[in-house]
Formats: structure tokens, C-alpha cells, sequence
């Protein structure tokens, strides 16, 4: 098992760790269109619904892989909605409108397309935009929080073909920069640089400078061997350590980035109550001073684990009312007013 199996578990269209990966980065070029906006029920799925007066509270939106998104409200963890009719809803971010971006990275087989990043305003249940990516699966996404511009990683059944798509404040066409490789996690710092996690072999870590069109590697000496979720937490880059082992805490590194190389200053554990590693494979987020964790222990138990940041520890608050098969995805979405 290890963090093989949750990587297949964790990514709905069966990613896998042992893919191999190119090298280089092009210039930004190519456009996509915007689709239709998709019904939000299918055959066997109940409507999705959403309280009257959660539009304005502060929400987190967990996804579960597959058709689903529950929405919660945010610090309390009441459940308030839940959107339904997806295809595989996976990674998800948040804009400063509260809008939320959420990859629909389609589900396994004949049925996987089509594959688009949907956009929900905050509290809502229809989307109000669908951009589509054209033959990529989207696999994780990060806004610009100094344009508004929405980031999109894109992952090829061909790894040299990944690539990164810009899209102009969240809409629109997108630019594409063909990577050379397949990235999985993206997070944008507080002055607009792009950061990249990738994987295969060996955890690679890149990034796309300001005002730049191409990604550089960034020289971190981690023992990950799995493509690893990364957060920005306002002054260090956040890195989860992947381990094979399902028990135990799990560690999450604290990085001093400097121009192309990355330094540890501070590694936290953070413990589960359960039986379990709660973080392998799987999208967290950083709010403030809060850690957020959608997970599904090897006992099919669902909850989203909250722990203080950065110190780590036994998680402040535990939620398992959920009836997902796996927690993938987790953005919070703040209310305007506030």
C-alpha cells in the first residue's frame, strides 16, 4: 500500500507515481475556449443544495473525487451545502471574490471527458464559468493574488506534453507554457511567483518567476519520491513530506526559497487521531494560522482535520460527517462582507 496507493486513491483519474518526466520550459503560446456551463445534477445524483444565508459565512468547500463537493462553514465545520453532479471533482482554489475553482478531472474510463476547471461563486451551486483545457487533465490550480490571474496545472498521459495554463483573471483564454514535464500542485506566493511540484522518481520542485514565461528548478534536497502538495503561508513555502508508511505523524516542511535554491527552516509533524496518514497524496490548504487536511483513512473513514500552523501536533478540530468514498480536494472561500 503506502503513498503509492493513496496517490491512485487520492487522484480520480488514476494518476500514478511512477511516471517519468522531460525536461525545459517554452514561452507562453496556443489559446483554449470557454464551453458551455454543465447541468449540475446527473442520472442517480441528488440536486445539490445549498443553506439560504451561507453566502455570508466564511466556507470551505472539500471535494471527494468524484461527483461531489461539500461545503462547510468555516472555522465551525457546519455543513451548509453540497454540490453534486461532477466528474471527478478534485484540486480546488480560491480567489479573493471568494469565487471558487474547481478541477474536474473527469472520471476513470470512457466517461472521463470532459475535463475543465468550473467556477463557482462563493455559496453558489451553479457554476458560473467552465473553462475548458482542452486535451490536458487538470490536476491542481493556484490564484494570483496580485492579478487575480487563475494558474492550471495541466497532466499528459505523455509527460513531455504537461503544461501549465494562465488564465487572465480567472476567465477567458488561457496561455499555455509547455513545460516539457507534468506538474501536480501549483501555489503562487505573495508577490505573484508561480511555484510547481512535480514528481516521478524523485519530487522536483520549479518555478516561474514574476513577469516571466519560463519555470526554473529550484534546488531542495527532500527525500519525497512522490509528487508532494505545496502552500504558500505568507513568508515560507509549505511542502508535505510523502512517506510509504501509514501510521505515525506526518511531516510538513517549512522553506526558505532564495533565488534557485530551498532551504528547511522548520519541519512540523502533524498527527491524526486515527490510524492513519492523514496528508499522503492528498491537496491541503493553509488559512492563516490553520492547517486544513481532507483524508479517508485505510478504514474508509472521512474527515477533514484542522491543525494549528506552523506548530503542528494533534489536529485542534477532527469533522467526519461525510459520505464520500475519498476526500481529495480543500479551498476555503471567504465571504466579502467580512
Amino acid at each position: 500500500m503506502g503513498a503509492t496507493r493513496t496517490i491512485a486513491r487520492a487522484f480520480a483519474i488514476g494518476f500514478t507515481a511512477s511516471i517519468l518526466f522531460g525536461c525545459g520550459g517554452t514561452n507562453l503560446s496556443g489559446t483554449a475556449s470557454i464551453g458551455s456551463l454543465p447541468d449540475t445534477t446527473t442520472a442517480g445524483q441528488a440536486h445539490s443544495w445549498m443553506k439560504a444565508d451561507a453566502a455570508k459565512q466564511d466556507l470551505v468547500y472539500v471535494s471527494d473525487g468524484q461527483v461531489s463537493a461539500y461545503v462547510l462553514t468555516y472555522p465551525e465545520g457546519e455543513r451548509v451545502g453540497r454540490i453534486n453532479g461532477l466528474t471527478g471533482a478534485g484540486a480546488m482554489c480560491s480567489d479573493a471574490d471568494g469565487n471558487v475553482f474547481m478541477v474536474n478531472e473527469g472520471l476513470p474510463g470512457p466517461t472521463k471527458f470532459p475535463l475543465s476547471i468550473l467556477k463557482f461563486a462563493h455559496g453558489g451551486t451553479t457554476p458560473i464559468g467552465k473553462l475548458n483545457d482542452g486535451a490536458y487533465v487538470p490536476s491542481g490550480c493556484s490564484v494570483d493574488p496580485t492579478t487575480g490571474d487563475l494558474a492550471v496545472a495541466n497532466w499528459s498521459d505523455q509527460p513531455s506534453l504537461g503544461s501549465v495554463a494562465i488564465y487572465k483573471h480567472g476567465q477567458g483564454k488561457p496561455a499555455f507554457s509547455a513545460m516539457g514535464r507534468n506538474f501536480y500542485y501549483y501555489t503562487y506566493d505573495n508577490e505573484g511567483n508561480l511555484f510547481l511540484s512535480g514528481g516521478g522518481g524523485t519530487f522536483t520542485l520549479w518555478e516561474i518567476p514574476k513577469g516571466s514565461n519560463t519555470a526554473h528548478n529550484i534546488s531542495f534536497s527532500a527525500p519525497n519520491s512522490f509528487p508532494a502538495a505545496i502552500q504558500w503561508d505568507g513568508k515560507y513555502l509549505a511542502i508535505r513530506h510523502l512517506t510509504e508508511s501509514e501510521h505515525g505523524p506526518t511531516e510538513v516542511y517549512r522553506v526558505k526559497i532564495s533565488g534557485s535554491t530551498a532551504a528547511v527552516v522548520k519541519t512540523m509533524k502533524f498527527r491524526t487521531r486515527f490510524k492513519a496518514n492523514p496528508l499522503v497524496g492528498l491537496q491541503f490548504w493553509l488559512q492563516g494560522d490553520t492547517l486544513i487536511q481532507p483524508n479517508t483513512d485505510w478504514h474508509n473513514i472521512d474527515k477533514l482535520d484542522l491543525w494549528n500552523y506552523p506548530r503542528g501536533g494533534q489536529p485542534r478540530k477532527v469533522i467526519t460527517d461525510f459520505s464520500a468514498l475519498n476526500m481529495v480536494g480543500v479551498t476555503v472561500s471567504v465571504a466579502r462582507s467580512r
